[in-house]
Formats: structure tokens, C-alpha cells, sequence
């Protein structure tokens, strides 16, 4: 059942342990519903929350003119839906960086975190990228439009019919709902109101669990800085998957539901 609080579009399933769902800049909540709900849907153990950032998707843009304003609504909209004890979190880009923001915020609170191809450093500059060369596996034969198609080839790597339909199905419904002014808007300056103010100190719970799942064609935002960044940190696992880009969960989508599961028995043993 699809629900609004605090301008935010959501929908929630089950009960249990709370887990909030953050999808990445320009995209909605499809992209991390259909991607991890068939993982949890037999589960009876957690409140899964899947949500439509502040200015994507169906939630409204009011009151937000950077990253912290849209860090702060996060907040509230945890608070408000009560889910501030044991909270798990799990974060796909712009929703991995903003993961940050809420461990950093929130360090008694949340008890893990699933990354996945996160932003560590806001502007372009800061980043170290890598090339997307394509593993053409299939010859895809579509009807969709080219610029669907396009942005596909951009953005992933394994090109076969499977990828392809797992895009049009989690990543193009975002971008087709999107609102470019906004998206400009937060974006403005060279990316200065994209960066978090607490970018640069970032304070993690030693208590949290965290897996990151990286792709070394990322074009988008790389997968060095993340694993500088996350290489010393306790309780944590690495997946880096060579044949990958930005969309590690497309890409090698076979080895979601054994990610997630190692990952929520690191949360179990580590309580």
C-alpha cells in the first residue's frame, strides 16, 4: 500500500526489524523495491520501507535546496514512521551518500547498512571513475526508445536480454518520472548543494555492520574511493565485481539474494 508522511511517497511491508530503502539521484523506489522485496517478500523478520526521495518520484520537492535539507527530511520521516531503533539501511548511490549522512547522524541507531556503488565525494572532481566498456553477451532487439537504450548501454555492462529488461523495469520508470528542473537545481554550482556539509567528517559506528558491493566499470562514481574509504573499517564486507558498472545489482543480479543474506546474518551475530 503506497503511503505519504512528511511530503515522502513510500510503501511498506511486513514487520520486524525496521529497513529503509534509499534509491539513487534521478531514480524512485522501483529500483530498490523490485530489486530486494522478492528477497524479504517470504521474510516475517523486517519492516521493509521502501521510499520516493524529496523532489523524485511521487514525493514532493518542498523545502529542499540541497543534500542537507534532503538529509534532514530523511530524519524526520524516520522519526515520524518510528523506525529509529535497530534501523537497517540499505543505499544505491545518491541513497548510499545519504546512508552516510544518517550513520553519521544517527550512530546509535543504525545497526547496518548495504551500499551499493555509493557516492563518497559529491562533486565530480573528487572522484576517480572508471571506463564502462560493454560484455556485449546478447543481441538485444528492443522497441523501446533509443534514448532507453542509449542510457543502458551507458550505464551497465553485462548487455544481455535479462539486464536489459531488469533496467527497463527498475532503473527507466525513475527517470522517465523525474523532474529535470530539480534535478538541476540540486545539482547547481558544480555540485556544491549536492555535498553534504558533514561530507568531509563522516563519523561511523564501529558497531555497524556494513557490506559494499562495487563494480570496477562504475563510470558514475568510481569504486577506489570506496574501497580506500571503507578498506579499515571493522564489521565490513567487499564484493567487487570486475564484470560490473554502476548497476552491480543488474549486472550480477544472480548474486543479490546471497549478498543480502550473509549480510543480515552479520547483523545477527554481530548483536
Amino acid at each position: 500500500m503506497a503511503m505519504s508522511k512528511n511530503n515522502i511517497n513510500y510503501k511498506a511491508y511486513g514487520s520486524g526489524t525496521p529497513i529503509l530503502f534509499i534509491h539513487g539521484n534521478s531514480l524512485n523506489k522501483d529500483s530498490m523495491e523490485q530489486v530486494y522485496e522478492p528477497i524479504f517478500q517470504n521474510s516475517n523478520d523486517y519492516y521493509r520501507v521502501y521510499i520516493d526521495l524529496p523532489g523524485m518520484g511521487r514525493s514532493s520537492d518542498t523545502g529542499i535546496n540541497n543534500s542537507d535539507d534532503m538529509l534532514d527530511a530523511l530524519l524526520t520521516f524516520i522519526h515520524e514512521l518510528d523506525i529509529t531503533n535497530q534501523l537497517i539501511l540499505f543505499g544505491h548511490s545518491y541513497g548510499g551518500y545519504l546512508c552516510l549522512g544518517l550513520m553519521h547522524r544517527m550512530q546509535d541507531s543504525v545497526i547496518g547498512a548495504h551500499l551499493n556503488a555509493p557516492v563518497i565525494y559529491a562533486q565530480n572532481d573528487d572522484r576517480i571513475l572508471e571506463e564502462n566498456e560493454n560484455i556485449i553477451e546478447q543481441k538485444i532487439t528492443t522497441d523501446n526508445p533509443d534514448e532507453d537504450y542509449q542510457n543502458y548501454l551507458d550505464i551497465n555492462t553485462r548487455i544481455n536480454n535479462q539486464t536489459w529488461q531488469k533496467y527497463m523495469a527498475q532503473i527507466a520508470p525513475g527517470l522517465h518520472q523525474a523532474d529535470p528542473e530539480f534535478l538541476d537545481y540540486l545539482h547547481r554550482e558544480d555540485n556544491t548543494h549536492y555535498k553534504l556539509s558533514c561530507e568531509s567528517k563522516f563519523n561511523i559506528s564501529n558497531r555497524t555492520t556494513i557490506t559494499l558491493v562495487l563494480g570496477k566499470r562504475d563510470n558514475i562514481v568510481g569504486y577506489r574511493d570506496q574501497l580506500n574509504y571503507f578498506a579499515h573499517m571493522p564489521n565490513t564486507s567487499l564484493y567487487v565485481f570486475d564484470d560490473a558498472g554502476h548497476h552491480t545489482f543488474i549486472d550480477n543480479y544472480q548474486s543479490n539474494e546471497a549478498i543480502v543474506t550473509h549480510f543480515l546474518n552479520a547483523i545477527n551475530t554481530q548483536q
